[in-house]
C-alpha cells in the first residue's frame, strides 16, 4: 500500500508541474482567474472501441474441445461530474467522477469433437447477449484556469485516475449430450480497479457571472489485470469529450 501512494503522490506532483509549466509559459500578463470554486456538468461520449478475447479447452470423448470467445465495446456515452477550488494564482486542485458503458452480444467459436468418429471434429459456434462494460473514473486534477476575455475561460488539468472496472465474458462452454452442439456457454464478470492517468481542457462561456456553458476534451488511460482474458489485460479509458453547465462561485 505504501508504494501505490507513493506512486500516486508522484502522478499527482508531477501532474502539477505539468500543468502549470505548460500555461504559463505564454505571457507575464496573463488575466487572473477570480473563480474560488467551479463546478460543471457535461454530457457527451467515449469514442475508444476494443476488443476482448478469451481462449479455452476441455476433454470430450476421449479428445479436446477448444474455444475461442470474443465482445467488443465501442462509441457510448458518458456522464461527467467535476469540480475545484482555487488554491494559489491561477492554480486549482480538483475532483471529478465520470460513468461509462456499453453492452454488447459476444460471439463463441468451438472445436468440439464428434461422438462417433475419431478426429473429425465440427466448426460451431453461438452468441451470447448482454454482455456489459462499466467503467466508474474518480479523476484527482490539478488546473490551471486561464481566463481569456471577461466571458471566456480555459482550464488546463491532468492528474491520476482510479478506474472500477466491470466486465461480462464468455469463458467456457457445455455441449449437449451426445452431440457435437453448444448446449450453454459459461460467462465470467471482471470486476478490478485500477490507477491510471487522464488530461484534458475545458472551455467556459459565462453567460451571467457565475453560470456558463462549457466543453471538454479528455485523454484518460489506464489497464486492469484479468486472467480471464487473452493478454491477461483489459485497457479502459480513451478519448472522451463534453459539453454543459458551468458554475463558479
Amino acid at each position: 500500500m505504501r508504494s501505490v501512494g507513493k506512486r500516486i503522490f508522484g502522478i499527482f506532483a508531477g501532474s502539477c508541474f505539468l500543468v502549470m509549466l505548460a500555461a504559463t509559459g505564454a505571457s507575464a500578463q496573463m488575466l487572473q482567474s477570480t473563480d474560488r470554486a467551479f463546478v460543471g456538468v457535461s454530457f457527451g461520449s467515449q469514442t475508444k472501441a476494443r476488443t476482448f478475447t478469451a481462449t479455452g479447452s476441455q476433454p470430450l470423448y476421449d479428445e479436446t474441445v477448444t474455444f475461442d470467445s470474443s465482445v467488443g465495446i465501442g462509441s457510448s456515452s458518458i456522464i461527467d461530474v467535476s469540480g475545484g477550488v482555487r488554491v494559489w494564482s491561477n492554480f486549482a486542485i480538483g475532483l471529478g467522477f465520470a460513468k461509462y458503458s456499453d453492452t454488447s452480444t459476444g460471439t463463441v467459436s468451438a472445436s468440439i469433437p464428434d461422438p462417433l468418429f475419431f478426429d473429425a471434429p465440427h466448426s460451431v459456434s453461438a452468441t451470447v447477449a448482454n454482455l456489459k462494460h462499466e467503467e466508474s473514473q474518480v479523476s484527482v486534477s490539478a488546473y490551471w484556469l486561464q481566463p481569456m476575455t471577461d466571458k471566456i475561460d480555459l482550464a488546463f488539468f491532468a492528474g491520476p485516475t482510479f478506474f472500477g472496472v466491470k466486465q461480462g465474458l464468455a469463458t467456457g462452454i457445455t455441449v449437449a449430450s451426445g452431440t457435437s452442439t453448444i448446449a450453454s456457454v459459461t460467462q465470467t464478470q471482471v470486476d478490478e480497479s485500477t490507477v491510471g492517468l487522464h488530461a484534458g481542457l475545458d472551455v467556459r462561456y459565462l453567460v451571467t457571472n457565475n453560470v456558463g456553458a462549457g466543453a471538454f476534451v479528455r485523454f484518460t488511460s489506464g489497464s486492469v489485470d484479468a486472467a480471464a482474458v487473452t493478454g491477461g489485460k483489459i485497457d479502459v479509458g480513451g478519448l472522451q469529450y463534453g459539453a454543459g453547465l458551468r458554475f463558479r462561485f
